[in-house]
């Protein structure tokens, strides 16, 4: 497998697809439904997901091992390596999809409170 690989993590999977067709070539549920955080570092892809984080084979999907991660709850994840280059790499799990909600909601708010304060000062 080379480079020409995307992983994807969604509902409680990861499934790794040839980037020129979009052909599958594996897919691994992990756990639950929930959205999963990757980060690739290797051979191996790092995935975060339930409250659970998991170290998967790159070429072959197999889970290598697991972590139930007792005590720290079942919220988002981020993961993070050092590059061979001595920077960081993150990925964080927030995705487009959550920061648009996150930026609708904001402008919803702004809108609503900026109609409240002219209904106020209009003594309505």
């Amino acid at each position: 497998m080379t480079d020409e690989v995307l992983y994807l993590g969604t509902k409680g999977s990861i499934a790794a697809l040839e980037r020129g067709s979009g052909e599958r070539l594996w897919t691994t549920h992990l756990k639950g439904a929930g959205f999963v955080s990757i980060l690739l570092d290797g051979d191996s892809v790092f995935a975060h997901t339930g409250g659970h984080l998991f170290r998967v084979d790159r070429m072959s999907g197999i889970v290598v091992w697991r972590s139930e991660l007792s005590g720290l709850g079942y919220g988002y994840g981020t993961l993070a390596t050092m590059g061979q280059d001595g920077t960081s790499t993150a990925a964080t799990k927030m995705s487009a999809a959550t920061k648009m909600s996150a930026q609708t909601s904001a402008a919803a708010a702004s809108a609503a409170a900026s109609a409240a304060a002219s209904s106020a000062s209009n003594g309505t």
